[in-house]
């Protein structure tokens, strides 16, 4: 861990392109799960397993994982039930092709201040050792 404290004494200015640079790979994680979590709604519509007979009620607002879990089921239950699963399955495709391009995107932009980080690192170290 001391070598990243190291190269980080050689120029304190990066630590914003630093930031930068975790937010997009978190992001580009976030958006990574987020369309391999939509898979198993689209092979249930596929599969003629999703519900259609009732309605779920819809959940309690909360801010946890369970809430947009349930809330994600509860909005695709009323899209089948409304529209039909063809409906449903072109929603879930959606979706997925939406995460995809934010994941690459995130992903790109990670490289992106990454390689621009690599080279202002060297530029920094180059400069102090003249």
């Amino acid at each position: 861990m001391s070598i990243y404290f190291r190269i980080l004494r050689f120029s304190p200015h990066l630590v914003p392109q630093l930031v930068k640079f975790f937010v997009f790979s978190f992001l580009g994680v976030v958006f990574s799960a987020a369309y391999l979590g939509l898979i198993m709604p689209m092979l249930e519509v596929l599969f003629n397993q999703a519900a259609t007979g009732t309605l779920p009620a819809p959940p309690e607002p909360s801010f946890s994982t369970a809430y947009f879990t349930a809330w994600f089921k509860y909005r695709f239950a009323l899209i089948i039930f409304q529209q039909g699963p063809v409906a449903a399955l072109l929603w879930v495709c959606i979706l997925i092709v939406i995460c995809v391009f934010l994941a690459n995107l995130f992903r790109y932009m990670e490289r992106m201040v990454a390689s621009r980080l690599r080279l202002d690192i060297a530029d920094e170290y180059a400069a102090q050792a003249l």
